[in-house]
């Protein structure tokens, strides 16, 4: 007899091939109605290509930065933990803005590689201080708001210096939601897909590591590890967003906060609340 947990991730699976299966549908009769484009049809295009594409893109959006916020706070034990208090957002931010500015050819390989570089070096750089007891909470959310500021003033003055060359940066790092067609969507959800999915399975090692590093060890737990991915997990959210839309500060803190009052005892559905949250706070703001 099949266990429950074969089970679901038999439903898992097939969600995401009914997911894609029509993902593939939309963009051939997408393709199909652009061939048949006429004016008599102009509502029905606007609305595919702006509307929905702008709909989907923040939904995306708020449920990464809800989450990246969500892995913080359990990693760090620290309800303000999240890419803004830590200063991730702005360090993948100005990591971007190098790559733009003397590094083209780094950037034509690949734009979330060097945000990747530039958030997960700052993240792991704070979790060895906090692992080290060099620092406690408080003086780690200092620490993240200081190292923010102080690449937020990096990248203002690289564009004061080099204003021509910064203006597609500039486009994008205020919040870059004008999207006019489903090709940055459908990247978007391609970058972002396997980390969603190895989120899911990562979720019970998450639960464990809530209730406590003693509690996480004693149970036979790899805390350093277990972190450790968690922070990959964390940073490569962070950088998607960058990658794609721009620097939204504090969404997903104030996702992750409010979701913490509901205490919620099944982590699954607190990530699933939490997710929601992020993709109405981002449509709301």
């Amino acid at each position: 007899m099949p266990c429950r947990g074969d089970q679901v991730k038999k439903n898992i699976f097939l969600c995401i091939f009914i997911l894609i299966i029509s993902l593939c549908i939309f963009l051939f009769l997408e393709f199909n109605f652009l061939k048949k484009y006429n004016q008599e049809n102009l509502f029905s295009f606007v609305f595919f290509n702006y509307n929905l594409s702008r709909f989907f893109m923040c939904l995306l959006c708020g449920f990464l930065l809800a989450f990246s916020s969500l892995i913080l706070r359990i990693v760090m034990q620290n309800p303000l933990a999240s890419d803004t208090t830590l200063g991730i957002a702005p360090s993948a931010s100005f990591t971007i803005l190098i790559a733009t500015l003397f590094f083209p050819s780094f950037l034509n390989i690949s734009k979330v590689l060097m945000g990747f570089i530039g958030a997960f070096s700052i993240l792991f750089l704070m979790f060895i201080f906090m692992l080290k007891k060099y620092l406690n909470s408080a003086s780690i959310i200092f620490l993240g708001l200081i190292n923010g500021m102080v690449f937020s003033a990096l990248s203002s003055l690289l564009v004061l210096f080099y204003p021509e060359e910064s203006k597609a940066f500039l486009l994008f790092n205020s919040g870059y939601l004008t999207q006019n067609n489903f090709k940055n969507v459908i990247e978007f959800f391609c970058y972002s897909s396997v980390a969603l999915v190895s989120l899911y399975f990562f979720i019970p090692h998450l639960k464990i590591l809530n209730l406590g590093d003693e509690l996480a060890s004693s149970v036979g737990q790899n805390i350093f590890y277990v972190k450790f991915f968690a922070l990959c997990l964390s940073a490569y959210f962070i950088t998607l967003v960058v990658s794609f839309i721009g620097v939204i500060s504090f969404l997903g803190l104030f996702a992750s906060v409010c979701v913490g009052f509901f205490k919620i005892k099944n982590i699954r559905k607190e990530f699933a609340i939490c997710g929601f949250l992020g993709f109405f706070f981002v449509v709301w703001s």
